[in-house]
């Protein structure tokens, strides 16, 4: 699942079978982690972490609306604000292209790879390409370089 998909899925309440907000915002922790997910709901804005949710392809599935936790609008330190927009490159020194998602395992709340973009009509007519995090070497903080072996860029 791309993060970007996560924004705007309604957040469900499983105790009372109600939607009870939207989210706004995923925080990815520096392990590459969904940390928590800031939604807004009627109430206000808030946090739900992640061993507090589930997540489906419709929705964010909760417990219980007690596991929302208020949220004073802070800039947080995700990975993902600091990472979108690197340039990735392979081995050779060819341009792969720029993170332009991540890919989030949702079983896990794992970031198992990212989405490069190689330009809008390149995108358009050949779709973005995925990367493996694991091949992943983050070489400055605007630059990684990508060990691909066989045909690890995975053309979507």
């Amino acid at each position: 699942m791309k993060l970007r998909r996560l924004i705007n899925l309604p957040v469900f309440d499983e105790h009372t079978a109600q939607i009870v907000g939207r989210v706004i915002k995923a925080v990815i922790g520096d392990d590459f982690r969904l940390s928590y997910l800031v939604i807004e709901s009627p109430q206000g804005y808030g946090i739900l972490r992640r061993q507090d949710l589930q997540l489906s392809n419709d929705a964010v599935c909760i417990k219980n609306i007690r596991s929302i936790k208020p949220y004073n609008n802070r800039e947080e330190l995700s990975i993902y604000n600091r990472k979108i927009g690197d340039t990735v490159y392979d081995h050779t020194g060819r341009e792969l292209g720029i993170v332009s998602d991540f890919v989030l395992a949702p079983d896990v709340y794992q970031i198992r790879g990212v989405e490069l973009s190689r330009g809008a009509i390149k995108d358009m007519l050949n779709g973005r390409s995925e990367v493996e995090l694991n091949s992943i070497s983050w070489k400055s903080p605007l630059t990684a370089v990508a060990r691909l072996e066989g045909s690890e860029l995975n053309d979507n």
